[in-house]
C-alpha cells in the first residue's frame, strides 16, 4: 500500500515538473518569436528610411 502511494507521488511529481518544463519552453519559443518580429519591424523601418533617402 505504502509503495503504491509512493509510486503515485513520484509519477505525479515527474509529470508536473515535465509540464512546467514544457510551459517554460513554450514561453521561450514565444519570446523568441517576439524578438524575431521586433527585429523584422526594425529592419523594415530601416529599409523604409533607406528607400526614402534614395528617393530624394
Amino acid at each position: 500500500m505504502f509503495d503504491e502511494i509512493n509510486r503515485l507521488v513520484i509519477i505525479f511529481s515527474l509529470t508536473s515538473s515535465n509540464y512546467i518544463f514544457e510551459s517554460i519552453q513554450l514561453d521561450f519559443v514565444f519570446i523568441d518569436l517576439l524578438t524575431q518580429f521586433i527585429n523584422l519591424t526594425v529592419s523594415l523601418k530601416q529599409l523604409q528610411i533607406c528607400v526614402r533617402l534614395s528617393m530624394r
